[in-house]
């Protein structure tokens, strides 16, 4: 089944000036040289200006292994994205008058807990109460293996509902993966090629398909994490996210999609401004997004290493997107939005190393705890330099800034060192956390 779909017309040139374009270009790519320089992320970046884009940058490599870098071509695992095109095509459908957003579950699954009361707008604003399968801890025991539709549904129905229907809001990628399986039974056709024919052709989008294995020869990107050097995560198989996170695109796709989502070429804007409506702190398919005074809609997505974020501006129709595979450093977005509107914002700074006395450095090792974290943190010393891992993670390497304060830039982490109190305090992502030596 193919709905109606229109070519995208050429975008305007734009008419918004933003804070002077070699101004801000230049501080971006101050930011990324300095991620770059300190592994501190490995990215691809794009902003938008109606419709065109006026800056892009990719640092890092697609494939560290073969030395590849990263470049425009490079394709990246979006994650829950995902979710803003199945919810197009949902919301597609019933403007066509295929189904309705009241439609119940029952109709199609009638072994999901509570299905006879869950609608398709239930599941496209998280407010269904079923479980999220991938939370589940047999998770990790098949998520690098094909799964059948069936075996799919069996878990979701097997895990059954954390809540009754519109009680509360939870994120649940169950409920996309039942939304995917809704598609294709209501149009009879693949969501591979719904995904083609409803929203990539419409939208000219050439780099934006539904993912398998990593294909090199199509410069898909490996993820990776950064303990010393970059180590390759191992890649989920894609049959089991589907509609709720198996899609791959670019930056620039993804701000060329929502793009073309807000200017009403896909859907009327009437159903735009229904799937941006919040419900609960969920929209369908997205959500509000607000840095400073400005107020966006958009979404997150992360799969194995990978992170990715988009976001649009319907006040001066901008749009930023970046997509990860080395992640690090967590203020990306935060530094597009507010440095490319001419606003404060503080570059990451790198402290010259120093060198530590190695006896100091042997009274900092041992096993650590807290009492508001987690995990316990063993501290070690390797080849003259500090080590520390924290339980069932990867070790990673403290560089040191003074004598007691050490730093790992790639996930910005701070241990400053208390030798009479056998102590450290940690700083990560605005957390500050104490650990005692035992």
């Amino acid at each position: 089944m193919k709905l109606h779909a229109c070519l995208l017309p050429l975008f305007a040139l734009s008419s918004f000036v933003a804070f002077g374009q070699t101004e801000y270009k230049e501080k971006l790519d101050s930011l990324f040289d300095i991620l770059e320089a300190n592994n501190m992320s490995m990215n691809s970046v794009s902003i938008f200006e109606n419709g065109s884009e006026v800056y892009a940058r990719s640092i890092g490599f697609e494939n560290v292994e073969k030395d590849i870098q990263a470049s425009g071509e490079t394709k990246y695992r979006i994650g829950s994205i995902s979710k803003t095109f199945t919810a197009t095509m949902i919301v597609k459908l019933a403007d066509a008058g295929a189904l309705s957003l009241g439609d119940k579950l029952s109709d199609f699954y009638p072994q999901i807990e509570y299905a006879e009361d869950i609608s398709i707008e239930d599941l496209l604003r998280h407010q269904s109460g079923i479980f999220n399968f991938t939370n589940a801890d047999d998770f990790s025991t098949y998520m690098y293996t094909e799964q059948s539709k069936e075996q799919l549904l069996e878990r979701i129905a097997k895990y059954g509902s954390v809540f009754k229907p519109r009680e509360k809001s939870e994120y649940s990628n169950s409920n996309y993966v039942l939304l995917t399986f809704i598609l294709e039974d209501v149009t009879g056709e693949r969501y591979s090629e719904l995904l083609k024919e409803e929203i990539c052709e419409p939208c000219a989008l050439l780099n934006t398909y539904l993912g398998s294995d990593v294909s090199e020869v199509n410069h898909e990107a490996y993820s990776y994490f950064y303990s010393g050097e970059w180590t390759r995560i191992p890649s989920s198989d894609m049959s089991i996210p589907l509609g709720a996170g198996a899609i791959i695109s670019t930056p620039k796709e993804l701000n060329q999609f929502y793009t073309c989502l807000f200017k009403g070429y896909v859907l009327e804007r009437s159903s735009v401004t229904r799937m941006a409506t919040d419900v609960n702190g969920y929209g369908m398919g997205m959500f509000p997004h607000t840095y400073g005074k400005h107020e966006g809609y958009g979404h997150t997505g992360g799969i194995d290493g990978f992170q990715s974020h988009v976001v649009y501006f319907p006040e001066d129709h901008t749009s930023f997107a970046v997509t990860v595979n080395g992640p690090g450093y967590e203020d990306i977005m935060e530094a597009m939005v507010k440095i490319y509107h001419g606003e404060e914002f503080e570059l990451p700074t790198i402290a010259e190393s120093v060198e530590v006395d190695p006896a100091l450095l042997e009274a900092y090792a041992g096993a650590y705890k807290s009492d508001n974290f987690p995990l316990a943190i063993s501290v070690s010393l390797k080849e003259g330099e500090l080590v520390a891992q924290a339980t069932g993670q990867g070790a990673f390497p403290l560089r040191a800034e003074s004598n007691t304060r050490f730093v790992f830039n790639a996930a910005g982490i701070v241990m400053t060192f208390n030798k009479e109190e056998n102590s450290f305090t940690l700083e990560q992502g605005g957390g500050t956390y104490l650990f005692v030596k035992q």
